[in-house]
């Protein structure tokens, strides 16, 4: 719910599996503000104070993991609890004070226990807030530029449509924040890829997921090598593909762009588009040949995962209606 100038938002941990998603999203809305902040700067040439600070504005977020009570009201579900009131008071911290970072994400502890096994590297900025009745919060510093110039720095890598030897699409009933999850996490990709035996996925520099992730794809008679060179939370993501053994029916090397659009506010357009490292002629002939079992294959997989996502977001509405009941 809107707050004043915030932003409140819950999730029930049961629909959350992976806290990092949840630092991907947070990254990826500041990244959006930037855009839309730096292309305000540029089009306007007005000198009133409003308009001359619009280059000083900066977001912060505070993320935190526990208990809560939800109650049915007028306006929805409201949250009671302690842990609740602590999420507010956190917003008013000595942050920026101490670490000098004017955008960032305050996350507690407990939140970055459930991160799991994230390089400490990452979150290397630890800070402490006290707070009358509440005791010592502890927790860690991201600071939000870090991803603006991750995403301005890296190599633009998407496969356009009139790019790609074989696109295929899907309309998923969740939005691209939502859906993108079941492409990153190994656990997930498992439950709807059904042609693949084990995933593993190895972090790059830094311990996210992100450029320079390599997911290890097992398929039996063959293995893919996934590594991740354009990563845009929650636009598209783009992976170099290796296969490797001596099965006949392997697909071939190359490139591969998922790409997330938004339909209405819980939809989700998705774009699979494939270009293979081969360029010749025998090879374009044989996809051309072979384009209505791939496609066959991967409406196959897609209505599998329409149908998990549809049991994961009606089991996270319920689990949210049974505590508020």
């Amino acid at each position: 719910e809107l707050e004043g100038d915030a932003v409140f938002v819950f999730a029930p941990d049961s629909v959350v599996e992976n806290a990092e998603r949840l630092i991907d999203i947070v990254e990826a809305c500041y990244s959006a503000f930037r855009l839309l902040q730096t292309q305000k700067v540029s089009n306007t040439n007005c000198t009133c104070s409003a308009c001359a600070a619009i280059k000083d504005i900066y977001l912060k977020c505070v993320a935190h993991y526990g208990e809560y009570l939800p109650q049915e009201a007028p306006t929805g579900v409201k949250l009671l609890g302690p842990d609740i009131i602590l999420t507010h008071r956190l917003l008013k911290n000595s942050v920026i004070e101490k670490t000098g970072i004017p955008a960032y994400a305050f996350i507690t502890e407990p939140f970055v226990e459930k991160l799991g096994d994230a390089d400490e590297n990452q979150f290397k900025v630890k800070h402490a807030e006290a707070y009358e009745s509440l005791g010592v919060v502890s927790g860690r510093v991201i600071d939000l530029n870090d991803a603006v110039t991750r995403y301005n720095e890296a190599e633009n890598c998407l496969i356009k449509p009139e790019d790609a030897d074989l696109e295929i699409k899907a309309s998923l009933s969740a939005p691209p924040s939502f859906v993108w999850q079941y492409f990153i996490d190994a656990g997930k990709r498992l439950n709807w890829q059904s042609d693949t035996n084990s995933v593993e996925n190895v972090v790059g520099e830094g311990g996210r997921t992100g450029i320079g992730t390599i997911s290890y794809c097992d398929h039996g008679s063959y293995r893919m090598d996934h590594r991740i060179v354009d990563w845009r939370p929650f636009d598209y993501i783009t992976m170099e593909t290796e296969s490797k053994g001596a099965s006949l029916s392997k697909p071939p090397s190359g490139h591969v762009t998922f790409a997330f659009s938004p339909v209405d506010d819980d939809k989700t357009e998705i774009s699979m588009r494939m270009r293979t490292r081969n360029r010749g002629l025998a090879l374009k002939l044989m996809i051309r040949i072979l384009r209505g079992a791939i496609v066959k294959e991967w409406h196959g997989h897609y209505a599998t995962l329409e149908n998990l996502i549809r049991e994961d977001v009606a089991r996270g509405e319920q689990a949210v209606a049974i505590e508020a009941a």
